[in-house]
């Protein structure tokens, strides 16, 4: 039976509101605790993937080191959640990204995703076919190392009744990352279709989604793909609550609080001046905001605050993102609308604040989509492949490299 496949956006830029001081009054950013406990919950909760960003926005995109590097970490406190990072084609180095992306996929035994793209949009159709270059040499670089660990099981490749080759057959062999891809223009459906693995998009209207689905699938046919192969993600914000009435009470706030950054970050330079501070403080924070607890802060602390509760300055802008709002039953509803609708294969879940907003999210909506049994109630295998029911790519240099090998070393 098809089920949803569920991610959650970590964004390594802060972007987050606290409204309470830390232990001993405090204020500070994420660490990687936070980042740890968020990954871990995912886990139990049987998320298949965190999609990890660098800026505010999940279609933002970054060189990818520092990414990476937390996946590593959080990859050491995880066994089964995929792990996604962004890197940008524009700045990074293919080779040494190649490697930090294997590194990852061997570390946490082939959970590890990619996501490529372009902070550069002037020609759209120019940067569409570099990437595409792009994304070529990396995964031919994945294939040409698999084949030198002797780790690529290729069909009909390899003699396994032979003693040598069953020995370097019989070595692990991890997938390599998991092609994720972001949809910023028509220029990207093309791409997509041929190179992607996972979509990422965004979209509120669901008519217009159906058609994107519909029309993406076929295109990745015309490029030999079967459309199971191709998991097309929604991103979306949920404010959810027990009842109708607390969760569009929630969703006010959660309103509130962004213009209250807003109005926060427009005077920057007054941070300086306490007096004129406190007093501005008291014109852009909402009532219900401890107002003491950003008396001494600097402009960078509080972009970046997180503690027990904490506001994202991007979960519920104008972006793009669909936000459903209402009861679990009434969030699951929506979800499965979509979701049998074929309009997604699953959604990346941006919660609107931090802890409470996933918190919520995990412990009263997905328990009701396990029981309408579109979601998993276990893990059906150990690396992202087997979560997303993705299977291993055969790279056409790298199945030719092993026939050139292993024809050389029998002419001896």
């Amino acid at each position: 039976m098809r089920q949803m496949k569920l991610g959650v956006f970590l964004s390594m830029g802060g972007n987050y509101l606290s409204t309470r001081r830390r232990q001993g009054g405090s204020i500070s950013g994420w660490d990687l605790s936070d980042f740890q406990r968020v990954a871990v919950k995912a886990e139990q909760a049987k998320f298949d993937a965190v999609f990890m960003s660098s800026g505010g926005s999940l279609f933002s995109q970054s060189q990818g080191g520092d990414a990476v590097r937390l996946l590593i970490a959080l990859a050491r406190v995880t066994n089964r959640i995929g792990l996604v990072a962004p890197a940008c084609c524009d700045y990074s180095d293919p080779y040494g990204l190649a490697g930090s992306f294997s590194s990852l996929a061997h570390i946490s035994r082939g959970r590890a995703g990619w996501n490529p793209g372009t902070e550069n949009n002037n020609d759209r159709s120019i940067l569409t076919e570099r990437t595409r270059d792009y994304i070529d040499l990396v995964t031919s670089l994945w294939a040409m190392w698999e084949v030198e660990d002797g780790s690529n099981d290729l069909p009909g490749a390899i003699d396994k009744s032979n003693r040598l080759d069953a020995e370097v057959m019989s070595r692990i062999a991890y997938d390599h990352p998991v092609l994720v891809q972001n949809i910023l223009s028509d220029r990207d459906i093309e791409l997509a279709a041929r190179s992607a693995e996972v979509v990422l998009v965004r979209q509120k209207n669901k008519q217009q989604a159906r058609l994107f689905y519909s029309k993406l699938k076929e295109q990745a046919i015309n490029f030999g793909k079967r459309p199971s192969q191709l998991k097309i993600v929604s991103c979306v914000v949920p404010v959810v609550a027990e009842t109708t009435e607390a969760a569009h009470e929630k969703y006010h706030l959660l309103k509130e609080s962004l213009n209250a950054v807003k109005g926060f970050e427009s005077f920057n330079s007054d941070l300086d001046n306490e007096s004129t501070t406190e007093s501005r403080l008291q014109q852009v924070l909402p009532e219900w905001f401890d107002h003491n607890c950003f008396k001494n802060a600097s402009i960078e602390s509080i972009s970046g605050l997180m503690d027990v509760e904490s506001v994202s300055l991007r979960g519920l802008n104008d972006s793009g993102h669909r936000v459903v709002i209402g009861t679990p039953k009434q969030v699951a509803d929506q979800l499965e609308e979509w979701f049998i609708g074929e309009a997604a294969d699953g959604f990346v879940i941006i919660p609107p604040y931090f802890p409470g907003g996933f918190d919520a999210f995990v412990e009263l909506v997905v328990p009701e989509l396990k029981f309408r049994n579109l979601f998993r109630a276990e893990y059906e295998g150990v690396t992202l492949r087997d979560h997303l029911g993705l299977m291993r790519p055969v790279n056409d240099l790298a199945k030719r490299m092993i026939q050139f090998s292993l024809s050389c070393s029998f002419s001896y």
